[in-house]
């Protein structure tokens, strides 16, 4: 589970904001970001946290969907 916080964001302090890998939690944390701001689409005006948050976002995404097949495929078998 990824958990991405925006530090500009008031209630940030509530969240995931220390990783933990054994429980696989990756926290995100963005400081020039706030309110799901790596969730909206790609602006020209996007801090450079933002783009780094959203590009490990989307390698977690595809190690999901690959994990999932990887899985898929064993039990099909």
């Amino acid at each position: 589970m990824n958990s991405s916080n925006g530090l500009l964001d008031p209630w940030h302090g509530g969240g995931v904001l220390a990783s933990k890998p054994d429980q696989g939690i990756i926290a995100i944390t963005i400081p020039n970001g706030a309110h799901h701001l790596d969730l909206r689409a790609t602006n020209i005006a996007d801090p450079v946290d933002v783009i780094s948050a959203r590009a490990l976002e989307l390698t977690t995404i595809y190690e999901w969907i690959n994990n999932f097949h990887k899985q898929k495929s064993m039990f099909q078998s």
